[in-house]
């Protein structure tokens, strides 16, 4: 069936007897129209389905302002720190340079709010955000917790970090944990088995304590004996320094990982000290180890992130926020700084300041607009070599072509820019296992459904391993039938990942945790996160000794995330009032109650629902682990589905409107969060 063409401030006007201009001035809720016709407005734009786009309103801003326009949107870059400050301190200036290559490589106006909620005052903040147009706003780290005050409804967001008393929204952070369990094993393998780990009292929970995590669930490994407890201390107060020699000197220490500098550390015998998630500037290079942040990567993918919230007009907070994960560079080997700076180059040519027109490409060629426009996409009406001499015309002149303002372009002509748009779902469950598995049906109706409210369809492609075509021969027919957009997966543990060959001019995102989609920008069940927001959930139900059982010791840490969760939300207890794991291949009820009887548990968290009903009346909340996994009973944490299909529908949009084809260099992953049933009815926990 042929889409409907999309409502529009003609068609509002049309139904409501009133000129355009007074249906747009109502829709951006203007005091020159009374407060009754505004409500009329609305109530027509939602009855029509109208969805406008911030694109075209901070274009026509632009053009009522100063008849200059570049058709793009503007970003705003916000954060809590002065210009002077910001700009002495090293993962800061990494970071800005980060989200200002990546604007200037998609050509898109960047403007710069320092000292918001200081020297700035929201209020005035939020003028000169909608002074410049701005559609999108990149909250950057800020100095301090403060609450913010911003009309959040007007804007794309994305934040940094969680260094700010904000409302939940998209964030970009690091993944510090996985590089922590890398540099552990690195050390084990170099024979170093005495390692200790300093949490700063310093570090709030802004920074996650995903190092410690990854300490005590890399220690679950070693025997009890072998153990080396937490030290909480701030090393850079001076009257600390007894307590770290104390310290290192009853455990033997070889080796100690810290945030903080312990070049000086006091011991009776030589430590190694290595650094957790240190900046670029922070770091001696030359005699140090540990991990470092991705400083300048984390501001190119929160400009990418807020580019693509633009593009499909997701506006305001998120009913179901995510964390994009970016890989942490580990330090194995100290060098020369310079090993570790990202390339001065961006890897797209940036645009110049006054951009070459299509006009002036036909002006030179002496053909018309249309037929440049035609070529530079490739356009099969315009004969072969006039495309190649258009092509070479627009690289000697200078052209940028921006995907961004082409997306622009087709909907300010009443086209929507997705309408047609072929997907192809490549994954690796079965027929007959899939129709028995009501997770992996939710996720391929919400991947369906979403394709389909932005007129793109979905063709799907079934992969089992020893039947049928293999994963490069599917790709070879997904190119073959003109598809060039893939979401691919979820697949078994183990599967091969599709070849970088086949890869290189599809666009293609991850479903899962799988080899299979490794080398792919994906999005996935963060089970840190997700039992993190549970234990929180169920300390505001009161409950206060929960236990894990589950999750055998032999299982990846830093795949499985539920016991480096509850490890951190146990480690700040004093020992008489924690509960351990406890580890279990299989629903051993007789060991789990004698676990039961010593512990005394006041809520249990288990993936098997066996195990539940042996320990009643004890209350439990049951895990779903994976996409297969059978339905659980609430109270349960179920596994996200519908959200990672929609979510992976829009992360292929963003990379194909960027034109970001083939494997990237440093995958992303977007992390999405284990919502809790609580009752039968269905309701989420509050």
């Amino acid at each position: 069936m042929k889409p409907s063409s999309p409502a529009t401030v003609r068609s509002m006007a049309a139904a409501l007897h009133l000129s355009p201009s007074a249906v747009s001035l109502a829709l951006r809720n203007s005091p020159k129209i009374s407060a009754a016709t505004r409500e009329r407005v609305m109530e027509e734009a939602l009855r029509q389905g109208y969805d406008g786009h911030p694109l075209i309103a901070s274009w026509m801003r632009r053009v009522r302002g100063s008849r200059e326009t570049s058709g793009l949107p503007v970003v705003a870059y916000v954060t809590g720190y002065e210009q002077e400050h910001h700009d002495r301190i090293a993962h800061l200036r990494l970071l800005f340079r980060g989200v200002r290559e990546r604007a200037e490589e998609l050509g898109l106006p960047l403007l710069r709010f320092h000292g918001a909620g200081r020297s700035m005052s929201w209020e005035e903040l939020n003028r000169q955000l909608e002074a410049g147009g701005v559609s999108g706003v990149l909250l950057a780290p800020f100095e301090e917790h403060a609450p913010m005050e911003l009309p959040w409804d007007r804007y794309s967001l994305v934040a940094i970090g969680r260094s700010a008393d904000r409302p939940p929204m998209h964030t970009v952070l690091d993944q510090g944990m996985e590089a922590a369990l890398v540099l552990l094993e690195h050390l084990r393998e170099e024979g170093l088995s005495r390692i200790g780990f300093v949490n700063d009292t310093e570090h709030t929970e802004r920074f996650s304590h995903s190092g410690m995590a990854a300490f005590l669930c890399w220690q679950q490994r070693l025997p009890k004996a072998g153990r080396v407890p937490v030290l909480w201390a701030h090393p850079n107060v001076a009257s600390e320094q007894s307590r770290l020699r104390a310290w290192a000197e009853k455990h033997c220490l070889e080796a100690v990982i810290s945030h903080r500098n312990l070049v000086e550390f006091p011991s009776a015998h030589p430590v190694e000290c290595l650094r957790f998630g240190l900046s670029l500037g922070q770091f001696n290079f030359r005699e140090r180890r540990g991990t470092l942040s991705p400083d300048f990567e984390m501001g190119r993918a929160a400009l990418e992130t807020l580019a693509g919230q633009i593009h499909r007009h997701e506006t305001g907070l998120p009913g179901d926020p995510v964390e994009v994960g970016i890989p942490v560079r580990t330090v194995l080997s100290p060098g020369p700084p310079e090993r570790y700076l990202p390339e001065e180059t961006p890897r797209q040519r940036t645009p110049q300041k006054s951009p070459v027109t299509l006009r002036e490409i036909a002006a030179e060629m002496k053909i018309s607009p249309a037929t440049v426009s035609l070529a530079l996409r490739d356009d099969p009406r315009v004969a072969a070599r006039t495309r190649d001499r258009v092509r070479a015309c627009a690289r000697r002149l200078g052209h940028a072509h921006n995907p961004l303002l082409d997306a622009w372009a087709l909907r300010y002509h009443e086209t929507h820019r997705h309408r047609g748009l072929r997907i192809a779902h490549v994954h690796g469950v079965g027929e007959a296992k899939a129709s028995r598995h009501p997770r992996f049906a939710e996720l391929e109706n919400e991947i369906t459904h979403r394709a389909e409210a932005l007129m793109a369809t979905v063709e799907r492609f079934p992969i089992q391993e020893g039947r049928g075509p293999g994963a490069g021969r599917v790709l070879d027919i997904i190119r073959a039938r003109g598809i060039d957009a893939v979401i691919w997966g979820p697949f078994p543990p183990g599967t091969e990942p599709p070849p970088e060959e086949a890869c290189r001019d599809l666009v293609m995102v991850g479903i899962g945790e799988s080899s299979a989609t490794a080398p792919l920008d994906r999005v996935v069940l963060s089970r840190y996160l997700s039992l993190r927001n549970l234990l929180r959930e169920l300390a505001k139900r009161g409950f206060r000794r929960p236990g894990l059982a589950g999750f055998g010791p032999g299982e990846q840490p830093d795949v499985l995330g539920w016991v480096p969760a509850f490890l951190q939300e146990q480690e700040p207890r004093s020992p008489r009032n924690r509960v351990p794991w406890l580890p279990l291949r299989a629903p051993d009820a007789a060991a789990a109650k004698t676990w039961v009887g010593r512990h005394r548990p006041d809520v249990l968290l288990t993936p098997w629902p066996r195990l539940a009903r042996a320990l009643a009346p004890l209350e439990c909340v049951l895990i779903e682990d994976s996409l297969l996994d059978p339905p659980a009973p609430p109270p349960a944490l179920r596994y996200p589905a519908a959200p990672l299909g929609a979510a992976a529908v829009n992360l292929l949009i963003s990379r194909r409107d960027l034109n970001l084809s083939g494997l990237p260099r440093d995958p992303a992953r977007i992390l999405h969060s284990a919502h809790c049933v609580w009752e039968k009815g269905g309701n989420r926990l509050p």
